[in-house]
C-alpha cells in the first residue's frame, strides 16, 4: 500500500456536494408527500423499477403524480 501525506487545510474548506438519490428514502418521501395537503416536489429524487412502482401504486389511488427524471424531481399533489 503507498503512503499518502495528509496535510491540513490552512483555512475553512468550502465546496457542495450533491449526493445520489436514494431509493428508501424516495419512496418514503413519497409516501409522505401523498399524505400532506397541497402540493409537495421531491428534489433530487431517484428513479428506478421500485420508486416507480410506489408512484404507480400512489397513482392508482389517486394521487397526482408529476415525475421528471431528467432533473431528478416528482411533484406530487396531496
Amino acid at each position: 500500500m503507498e503512503a499518502h501525506k495528509v496535510v491540513p487545510a490552512s483555512g475553512p474548506v468550502l465546496g457542495t456536494v450533491t449526493v445520489p438519490g436514494s431509493k428508501s428514502l424516495t419512496n418514503r418521501a413519497l409516501v409522505v408527500a401523498a399524505l400532506a395537503t397541497g402540493q409537495s416536489t421531491l428534489c433530487g429524487a431517484l428513479f428506478s423499477d421500485d420508486t416507480t412502482a410506489c408512484m404507480d401504486g400512489l397513482a392508482r389511488l389517486g394521487i397526482e403524480i408529476a415525475p421528471d427524471p431528467a432533473n431528478a424531481r416528482i411533484a406530487i399533489q396531496g
